[in-house]
C-alpha cells in the first residue's frame, strides 16, 4: 500500500508483470488488496487512478486480462461513474482464441468458467471463475 491510502499504481502492477520477479497471482493479490483497502479507507481519486498504463512488452493475453480486471473493478465496485474509454477501446476488446488464465485444461473447468465468467471478461474471450477477483 502506498501513502495516503492510494492503491498500488496500475503502471507499477504492469511493470511487475513484465519483469517477472514475482508470480503473477502474488502481484495480482497485492494489487487487489491495495485497491480494496483504498476503497474501504476513503480513497476517492479513482478517475486519475484508472489512467491507461503503458503495457510495453506484456503479452496480449495478459494485457487484455489486466484490462478486464480494471473493467470489472470499475463496474462492480462503482468506483467510477463511467468506464474509462481506454478500457473499452477496440485494442483491448477481444482475444482471437479463448483464454483460460491459470492454464487449466480440463473440459469440465472450461465449461464451468464459460458459464460463470463475469461479463467484463467474457466479452473479451477470457474465462475465469466468478470469484477470480475475490480476496479471502
Amino acid at each position: 500500500m502506498n501513502n495516503n491510502n492510494k492503491p498500488i499504481e496500475l503502471q507499477k502492477v504492469v511493470n511487475e508483470y513484465i519483469c517477472g520477479d514475482k508470480q503473477k497471482f502474488i502481484i495480482n493479490g497485492d494489487w487487489l488488496d491495495s485497491v480494496y483497502l483504498a476503497e474501504r479507507t476513503g480513497f476517492n481519486n479513482w478517475e486519475e487512478y484508472f489512467s491507461e498504463p503503458d503495457f510495453k512488452d506484456l503479452e496480449e493475453e495478459e494485457k487484455i486480462y489486466f484490462v478486464a480486471k480494471c473493467h470489472w473493478l470499475t463496474n462492480t465496485h462503482g468506483l467510477l461513474k463511467k468506464t474509462p474509454k481506454w478500457i473499452l477501446s477496440e485494442k483491448y476488446s477481444f482475444l482471437k482464441d479463448p483464454y483460460f488464465p491459470g492454464g487449466m485444461k480440463s473440459d469440465m473447468y472450461r465449461f464451468w468458467t464459460m458459464v460463470e465468467t463475469p461479463v467484463e471478461f467474457a466479452m473479451r474471450n477470457i474465462f475465469v471463475s466468478n470469484n477470480a477477483m475475490v480476496r479471502v
